[in-house]
């Protein structure tokens, strides 16, 4: 989503079996762990990406060479219509929680919202035939404003929708 103005079209390929967002047995399927992430985004994102600053604690990576990559990755956009508001916040720490402060400048949005959010018991987790251990949660939001708290499980993706006043 954060380079969606340089790329402006994705698409999965092997969709079923090999590395696909589903899994075929000839009497059964399920969806793979990345395939619920898709469920996640599909119908909760906007088409309008909004500016985002963010700032948090890093980590490095020295099999990859990579050094202070953000422990937050946020991005926020508005539907078609402007209506809703989608904060999508993932907290890369494999064992911390997060509380993420969230300032919103320019958009009002109702106190009342939901939240939609993979965030498995293990970080390793995956699914599989008979077991689901990715799933989507759902739950309501309160108490969401020009400025509110949302604390963000280990190694979770998070979707907040909000209603824009």
């Amino acid at each position: 989503m954060r380079l969606g103005d340089r790329i402006p079209l994705a698409c999965r390929t092997h969709m079923v079996n090999s590395l696909g967002a589903i899994r075929t047995s000839s009497t059964d399927a399920f969806v793979t762990a990345s395939g619920t992430a898709m469920q996640l985004y599909s119908p909760h994102s906007g088409t309008q990406f909004l500016k985002v600053e963010q700032h948090s604690p890093t980590f490095d990576v020295p099999e990859n060479g990579w050094k202070d990559v953000p422990s937050l990755d946020a991005v926020a956009t508005l539907s078609g219509d402007g209506r809703k508001l989608f904060l999508h916040l993932l907290n890369l720490d494999p064992a911390q929680s997060m509380s993420v402060r969230i300032r919103l400048d320019g958009q009002a949005v109702d106190p009342a919202g939901e939240v939609w959010q993979l965030a498995p018991d293990d970080f390793l987790a995956q699914n599989y035939f008979g077991a689901a251990n990715v799933a989507v949660e759902h739950h309501p939001l309160s108490g969401a404003g020009a400025e509110f708290t949302q604390v963000l499980p280990p190694h979770s993706a998070t979707t907040l929708e909000l209603k824009v006043k």
